[in-house]
């Protein structure tokens, strides 16, 4: 298994709905190296409107300290920064003055509202960051709907409008709703998704810094060079300010048996 990137967690402690605890960040560092995962970006939500707003000298200071962190008690990560942008009709028109890309890259991370219902908006976020010459992904996107052909129809649209799609490990696996588990399947079946990734908020339950099982789920349901493209390949590319690749065809057979369960 090739190092795993997980570029989507709430690692930071004490700044959103994430991590509350300098005692908890270590833990969860520690459950990300025993997962095989060598670097993490870390993606306090920003949220214009609503209760997290925070300035990228703000998540520069508090990555530091994360790095420094690890660097105490020894675990061998190497640690970014980003955000997650929370795009709502008010925070539209602040893209610009609010946004925190992945360090040393022009990729941003945007989420919205679950179960939305509005294709429209997200567009409107696409141009508009398109525009500031930034490149999209798309926070776990398996959120945002009420049935399978809706997921395929605007995932499909916002992938030829130049955005990029990110799943949950959680929904791959199975751990989140039925409905949630097979919307991402079935992304994963018509090569909608680009990067698996943990959204982790807590060092117990479901939401953790880890990603080996969902490696693991993709390559015996996939194939190992799906899987390495998701946890490995896509992430560093992102951090490393370059251009994602889509998925390849891969032989739907065990995908479709598994689609439903």
């Amino acid at each position: 298994m090739k190092p795993l990137i997980d570029i989507h967690n709430h690692t930071l402690w004490a700044m959103d709905d994430g991590i509350k605890t300098k005692e908890d960040a270590l833990q969860q560092l520690f459950i990300a190296h025993q997962s095989n995962i060598q670097t993490i970006a870390v993606t306090p939500h920003i949220q214009p409107e609503g209760r997290f707003v925070f300035d990228k000298e703000t998540i520069i200071q508090a990555t530091e300290k994360l790095t420094q962190l690890a660097k105490e008690h020894a675990i061998p990560i190497t640690i970014r920064y980003g955000s997650e942008f929370l795009l709502t009709n008010q925070s539209l028109s602040k893209i610009k003055e609010h946004i925190v890309p992945y360090q040393d890259t022009n990729w941003v991370l945007v989420e919205q509202r679950s179960v939305s219902n509005s294709t429209r908006l997200m567009v409107d976020g696409i141009d508009q960051m398109l525009y500031l010459h930034k490149r999209v992904l798309i926070a776990h996107v398996e959120r945002y709907f009420e049935t399978i052909s809706e997921a395929i129809e605007t995932c499909t649209l916002w992938r030829k409008r130049g955005a990029y799609m990110q799943i949950n490990r959680t929904s791959i696996i199975g751990m989140e709703t039925g409905l949630r588990t097979k919307i991402a399947r079935a992304l994963i079946k018509h090569n909608l998704c680009h990067v698996i990734a943990s959204d982790a908020h807590r060092t117990t339950g479901s939401r953790i810094l880890k990603l080996d099982d969902s490696h693991q789920w993709i390559s015996r349901n996939v194939s190992l060079s799906v899987a390495d493209l998701l946890h490995h390949d896509n992430p560093r590319r992102l951090l490393e300010n370059e251009d994602l690749i889509d998925p390849p065809h891969e032989r739907q057979g065990v995908i479709s048996r598994l689609l439903f369960r």
